[in-house]
């Protein structure tokens, strides 16, 4: 049975999250093929992408969902993972449907399952964070100009990591390794803050997060990383 996702020794063992499950032996990403790989991979987490369809189903996918699209129902990979990995659920919120109405909808199916001291939710989405953040673990990642710009929050790409976190409520931040900049790291650095990385493929990518002090790294390679983390 999974401790408690608060519970977790962070410092003596870097989480490894299979990046849309474990796609690294050919599964299609945000499948069920790739989430039930993953549990076989070493990694304690897995990560999926989210979306809301108008009626408020829930499908796995990166991008924009098209009408007629054939998606994996999130409900079935939750389910399949529920007890045997920590989830990680990022909601991309593309912006076609106000999806916030349904987000109640998700925290209670994975309290149903289970899941809810088990489950992580990410978004480069400062309001979905802060909408989550009073009921769940949050990690806001870290937002791009593109991102900001549809957001109608024009500079919050430039905003400190501690200045997200206060913004969102987040309990955790995430960024790639490019993103760590000097001001990032001094500022996660001095406020102690729970940083997760991404997307971390190779041993130079691997030590460079851990020099950072990554607390948790994600990754399209999990099985590798688990060696190398045991190295």
């Amino acid at each position: 049975m999974l401790i408690p996702l608060r519970e977790y020794d962070f410092d003596r063992l870097p989480m490894i999250c299979a990046h849309r499950g474990d796609t690294s032996l050919g599964a299609a990403e945000n499948s069920l093929e790739a989430v039930g790989t993953a549990l076989s991979s070493g990694a304690e987490m897995v990560e999926v992408d989210i979306q809301f369809t108008s009626t408020g189903d829930i499908v796995c996918h990166h991008d924009e969902i098209e009408r007629g699209g054939v998606y994996e129902r999130f409900e079935d990979i939750a389910t399949l993972a529920a007890g045997k990995m920590y989830l990680n659920i990022e909601l991309k919120g593309y912006g076609v449907i106000d999806e916030m109405p349904f987000i109640p909808g998700l925290l209670q199916f994975i309290d149903k399952i289970g899941m809810s001291e088990r489950t992580l939710y990410s978004s480069f989405r400062p309001d979905y964070i802060k909408a989550l953040s009073q009921r769940a673990i949050t990690t806001i990642i870290h937002p791009t100009a593109e991102m900001s710009g549809y957001l109608g929050l024009q500079g919050i790409e430039e905003l400190l990591p501690s200045e997200l976190i206060r913004l969102t409520g987040a309990a955790t931040y995430a960024c790639s390794l490019e993103e760590l900049e000097p001001r990032r790291l001094e500022d996660i650095r001095d406020n102690s803050i729970h940083l997760s990385v991404y997307t971390i493929n190779t041993q130079a990518e691997f030590d460079a997060a851990m020099r950072a002090g990554a607390k948790a790294m994600v990754t399209d390679v999990p099985r590798q990383l688990v060696k190398m983390r045991a190295a």
